[in-house]
């Protein structure tokens, strides 16, 4: 069960299934390329996965030093870079 309190602190997230269905989803291909073979493709920056790992230690050093988490999420593209956090709201909690 998710809770707000008066201050806005939440004390349970929904699932991160239930934030985005899709990621139980079977992909349309039969064998997924790797990392390697999407950048090899073009079809993946090769610093997609730099970022990604940028942003995850940024949860996590978030979490230990300052006992947070303020986001649900962060969206982001690298062509154009674009970075959107989804962050932790009653709004966004609401709207799934």
């Amino acid at each position: 069960e998710i809770r707000l309190d008066a201050l806005g602190l939440c004390s349970g997230l929904p699932s991160p299934y239930l934030q985005e269905p899709g990621l139980l989803e079977p992909t349309a291909e039969a064998q997924p390329l790797s990392c390697a073979g999407l950048a090899l493709a073009q079809e993946q920056s090769l610093m997609v996965n730099r970022l990604a790992a940028a942003i995850a230690a940024q949860y996590v050093t978030a979490f230990v030093l300052q006992r947070q988490v303020t986001q649900l999420g962060t969206y982001f593209n690298l062509d154009p870079t674009v970075m959107t956090p989804r962050l932790i709201t009653r709004a966004a909690l609401e709207n799934g």
